[in-house]
């Protein structure tokens, strides 16, 4: 149940070109809230597809990483 509009595409889509044509390149990123929508309770949170999709294709990018920031243990993610 998404309750927070999707955050996260919405900022990439507002990113300046510029960003892709430097490198190297960090972006570090919070899930709950940015990556994925606020939910009534931590263990309904669900990573969108299109959120998923986005991170796997920028990971791949030539000296690009991608870092995930949460509160959550990495098992609860």
């Amino acid at each position: 149940m998404e309750t927070t509009p999707d955050f996260f595409s919405q900022g990439l889509e507002s990113l300046d070109t510029g960003f892709f044509s430097r490198t190297p390149r960090l972006l570090s990123l919070d899930f709950d809230g940015t990556l994925a929508p606020i939910a009534p309770t931590p263990s309904s949170v669900r990573l969108p597809v299109k959120s998923r999709e986005i991170l796997w294709a920028l990971s791949l990018l030539p000296e690009t990483k991608v870092a995930i920031l949460s509160g959550r243990s990495l098992p609860d993610l």
